[in-house]
């Protein structure tokens, strides 16, 4: 099956579905470029919650470790620098500038990471074009470093998390 995810609101935790179906083997998958919002100003058809029954799919799930990095290897790669963690969330959360949003975790970043907020992959919405995000990311990641991409900060506890 091929499928697409949204956002309600354009790109964010479409991203993270994504990947998610990505990591667990199903290779057929994209992302809606800005989401429903985008989907509705351009006047596409929608539709309210169907009744209509739909047949079981057969897609047996294939877990990939090579798509999650846990608390200890990101720890271990603090000090080797073997990876780049790279970190998408917004600069003022990266730099310890604001209070993080999740209760109990400190604000802040992993030593040695750099930032690259997803807000900086996008314009009005909607994903940079392929040339420029090929130009961003040759600009602010070094080639030569495998990278480890992160959503957010753990400072206590990461198990599985949302890491490439």
């Amino acid at each position: 099956s091929a499928i697409v995810v949204y956002d309600d609101h354009g790109i964010y935790s479409s991203a993270r579905v994504w990947w998610m179906f990505r990591s667990m083997g199903h290779e057929n998958v994209a992302v809606l470029n800005g989401g429903l919002k985008a989907w509705k100003a351009l006047a596409y058809p929608t539709e309210n919650k169907s009744n209509t029954p739909v047949l079981k799919g057969n897609f047996k799930g294939t877990y990939n470790n090579e798509f999650f990095k846990n608390h200890q290897q990101v720890l271990d790669n603090i000090s080797i620098a073997e990876k780049l963690v790279v970190d998408a969330s917004a600069n003022d959360r990266f730099k310890g500038l604001v209070d993080e949003p999740r209760k109990g975790l400190r604000s802040g970043h992993i030593p040695n990471s750099v930032s690259l907020p997803y807000t900086d992959l996008l314009k009005n919405d909607l994903m940079l074009e392929e040339e420029a995000l090929k130009t961003i990311f040759k600009n602010r990641l070094p080639e030569h470093k495998n990278l480890i991409f992160s959503c957010f900060y753990f400072p206590l506890l990461v198990t599985s998390v949302f890491f490439l």
